[in-house]
Order: C-alpha cells, then sequence, then structure tokens
C-alpha cells in the first residue's frame, strides 16, 4: 500500500486508488479531504467508481496520471452529487468527445431516468452500453465480474458493488444507514470498504449514514481480511480517522484501515 505521489503500481497489477476521501457536505464543500472517486484497474480493466466533484483534476494530478480517456468504465451506486457530479465529464473524456463509441456507464435507475438523472442527454449514446443496475444483480466488463448488494436504507436508489475476484469479493459499502440483513449482503468479501461518514449518530432521523460503531457491527459480522474506512464526516475527521482504525483493528483481530486521498491498495492475484 502507497500514498499520493509515492504510489508506483506495478503494470497489470489490480488496485484500488483513493483519489477522494471525503462524505458529508461540509467536508465537500470545503474540500477538506478531495470529494473525487476511486479508481480501479481489475483484471486490465479501468474503472471509476463514484466520480465525485474533482475527480478529472484528481485523476489528472494523480502520480502516476489517471488517463481518463483510457477508461473502460464509470460506475455509479447512487444519483447524490458527492457520488455523481463528474460522471458527464467522465463519459466524454472516455468516448473522446462521443467521437468513439466505447466503455460503459452502469448506473441505477434514478440516475438515469426521471427529475434526479444525473446524465446529460447528449451523452446518452456517447458509451457503448448504458447499463441499468438493479438489487442482488450479476453484471461483467470484459471479464471482471461483479454483482450489487441489496438495496441499501438512503435517500436515493443505492447499491453497494462486490467485485469478484478470485481472492474474494472486493466490496465497496457504499452510504446507508444500518439495518438487518445489510451484513449478509456482504458475506465473502475477502476487502469490504465502508463509507463511515459519522461518528456519532445524528440527532435527525433523516440522515441516513453509517456510524462508526455501526461499520464495526458490519466489518465484524462479514469477517473480511482487510477493512477500509472512507467517505469521511466532519466528526470522523476530527477524531482522526487512522487512530479510529487503528482501534478498531486491535477490538476485531482483523487488519482495518483508514483511506487517505492518494492512497493506493495493492491486490492480491
Amino acid at each position: 500500500m502507497t500514498e499520493g505521489s509515492k504510489t508506483q503500481a506495478i503494470p497489470g497489477q489490480d488496485l484500488v486508488k483513493f483519489l477522494g476521501t471525503a462524505g458529508a457536505r461540509f467536508v465537500v464543500a470545503r474540500q477538506l479531504r478531495y470529494s473525487a472517486g476511486a479508481y480501479l484497474c481489475l483484471g486490465g480493466q479501468h474503472i471509476i467508481l463514484d466520480p465525485g466533484p474533482g475527480t478529472l483534476l484528481r485523476c489528472a494530478a494523480s502520480r502516476p496520471p489517471v488517463d481518463v480517456t483510457h477508461l473502460d468504465a464509470v460506475i455509479l451506486t447512487h444519483a447524490h452529487i458527492d457520488h455523481s457530479g463528474d460522471v458527464n465529464i467522465l463519459l466524454d473524456a472516455m468516448t473522446a468527445g462521443g467521437m468513439e463509441k466505447r466503455g460503459a456507464l452502469f448506473a441505477p435507475t434514478e440516475c438515469l431516468e426521471g427529475a434526479n438523472s444525473v446524465l446529460l442527454n447528449y451523452l446518452r449514446e456517447f458509451p457503448e452500453r448504458v447499463v441499468t443496475l438493479k438489487a442482488e444483480t450479476d453484471y461483467e466488463l470484459a471479464g471482471v465480474r461483479f454483482s450489487t448488494s441489496v438495496r441499501h436504507h438512503h435517500a436515493a436508489e443505492t447499491y453497494g458493488i462486490k467485485f469478484h475476484r478470485p481472492s474474494g469479493d472486493l466490496s465497496f459499502l457504499v452510504d446507508t444507514a444500518y439495518f438487518e440483513g445489510l451484513a449478509d449482503s456482504y458475506k465473502g468479501s475477502d476487502i469490504l470498504v465502508v463509507n463511515v461518514v459519522r461518528k456519532d449518530p445524528h440527532r435527525s432521523p433523516d440522515v441516513l449514514h453509517l456510524t462508526l460503531e455501526d461499520a464495526e457491527r458490519l466489518i465484524a459480522a462479514v469477517h473480511p481480511r482487510r477493512a477500509v474506512l472512507t467517505h469521511f464526516g466532519m466528526t470522523m475527521l476530527k477524531a482522526r480517522p487512522r487512530d479510529l482504525a487503528q482501534e478498531m483493528a486491535q477490538r476485531l483481530g482483523i487488519q482495518v484501515i483508514a483511506a487517505s486521498d492518494g492512497m493506493t491498495l495493492e491486490l492480491d492475484g
């Protein structure tokens, strides 16, 4: 695992690069952490997951740079702006402004249709495929297999993503309130990435995000080989995510790390 400008990925190495680790409006608005998405290289496919505001810039500033003209797919877990803000510019770049019909967009119905659609109409024909994500459904991208989780309890239509790899699933448990049965949807995960917006519960029942305690309960139930905390709100940042992750690791006996902007996670086999 390497961070920031020290990243030197092995050619052909499967990896996840956390372009940004911001969650919640204040951290995003002030850019206390970058609100870019995650870049994945899996089985030779180049994927951006949840490209929030600034993803294009963070790709260009990355060391080594992430060439968005060579992307194979963009995946959205839901329509909220901190997860989808740069989707249109990435699709434009991936397809050379529509001159090369290539690549794929995977997104829930709400991202593609209706009042909360985040996809500009003129871009709809640019990708080779626009695929609608449904709950607990399997998908494939040039040999890279992934599936969606159960529908999350969130203010938008939201699904986690589970990439199926020989060593076990690489899973992204994204924004949601905790609910019974959530952990079951992520069983078998070798690496579990969890969005942890809040350290403690919010006074409003309308804030549908995991707390640190929720995340620990989920990680204990799924029992991955490694867990990664990310998508931090202000209360998490003030409490120092790295320290919180280390304390959780000691309690659970599982490797738990807190993602930082630019951190690269190199994946085994």
